[in-house]
């Protein structure tokens, strides 16, 4: 699941949650540049069915029936979901 989402600038960061049908993540040291750049990444990989985005947020579907949630935390922090589509 994990190989469908770009791999981040700075990896630092924690699981939140994680099972067989999803995970989120937060990841540190994410300038807003670096959160945008992120989010075009993602529409690059196929995110980008039904996709919404704000200054602050984006979420979207891929062909394979997942969804990706991206947010702006602020302090530098960005986090990252994705789960299987009910």
């Amino acid at each position: 699941m994990a190989k469908q989402l770009p791999i981040p600038k700075d990896p630092y960061g924690r699981v939140e949650w994680g099972t067989d049908e999803g995970f989120e993540v937060y990841l540190g040291n994410t300038t807003k540049d670096d959160f945008n750049d992120y989010v075009d990444a993602c529409y690059n990989k196929g995110f980008n069915l039904d996709s919404h985005r704000s200054d602050k947020y984006y979420y979207a579907n891929n062909s394979k029936g997942y969804q990706v949630h991206v947010e702006y935390e602020g302090n530098n922090v960005m986090s990252v979901s994705i789960k299987k589509q009910q």
